[in-house]
């Protein structure tokens, strides 16, 4: 099989292509689209091969006219043979479990300037701030993060920080965000977002989500009661928000959002 070499847009999704070997296949057919600029892998499905010598598929697969990559709920296999990202989301569930270092140094090896975190609910992320940090620092070049369906706590926010150096210091080998959308999230405390979007040199962002209320412990039952407001145009950190970034915009909720990439019902076909 063959690509036209005037291919320039393929998106594929929903597929369960068979053993690795047949993604391999896919993967050498199209280095025929030699104008190839936009793939996206989405929900491919495969099962491991024992035929195949990762080794020798190493650099194999190249798309010199590549200008952005998508793969999302993929299986760790397209990660590992598609060594050129420019976009990864990583899903909430992951069925092949794959050691999380093996993903820090394959994530390293690959200029990265995207990145979607989805989780399974706003209540349950899937990763912890230690993981989180780990993630960006191994992905220094990243310039966009969206985060959505993500419980943010106090000790979650600095892990998006961006830490301060000198020229040679920290803050070089860490990712600076100039695009941050935090769209259906659960917030803590303000200040936290305040000192991140501070260390970053960020000209976008989007919110939408809930500030979650320190409420004192109720002496009676001696338990907490949680109280949550929506943030709105009213809340201080808001307006901070809107007077520090030159393009802020507050969205409701995750079907207000400017950006696609959270509405995976919706595919452009042209």
């Amino acid at each position: 099989m063959n690509f036209s070499n005037r291919l320039v847009e393929l998106r594929l999704r929903s597929l369960v292509l068979g053993p690795d070997s047949k993604l391999v296949g896919l993967l050498q057919a199209l280095k025929s689209a030699s104008e190839l600029r936009d793939l996206k892998l989405i929900s491919i499905i495969t099962f491991p091969d024992s035929t195949i010598s990762w080794n020798s598929l190493s650099g194999r697969f190249s798309f010199p006219k590549l200008e952005t990559l998508l793969l999302q709920d993929s299986n760790f296999t397209a990660l590992k043979l598609l060594p050129t990202c420019r976009q990864i989301h990583l899903p909430d569930d992951e069925p092949e479990n794959p050691n999380i270092e093996e993903i820090y140094a394959l994530l390293r090896r690959v200029e990265v300037n995207a990145l979607i975190l989805k989780g399974d609910s706003i209540d349950d992320s899937w990763l912890d701030s230690a993981g989180l940090r780990s993630l960006l620092k191994s992905l220094p070049a990243l310039r966009t993060l969206k985060i959505t369906h993500w419980d943010l706590p106090e000790n979650n926010l600095p892990a998006l920080k961006r830490p301060r150096g000198g020229r040679k210091g920290p803050s070089q080998s860490f990712s600076n965000f100039n695009d941050l959308h935090l769209v259906d999230v659960q917030l803590w405390e303000t200040k936290a977002l305040k000192q991140l979007v501070s260390s970053h040199s960020l000209q976008k962002m989007e919110l939408s989500g809930i500030y979650i209320k320190e409420v004192p412990i109720d002496e009676e039952t001696d338990s907490e009661v949680q109280e949550w407001d929506e943030f709105t145009e009213d809340f201080r950190s808001v307006k901070w928000l809107k007077n520090t970034v030159p393009q802020f915009r507050l969205a409701r909720n995750i079907h207000e959002t400017d950006d696609h990439d959270f509405q995976q019902d919706v595919w452009r076909l042209w």
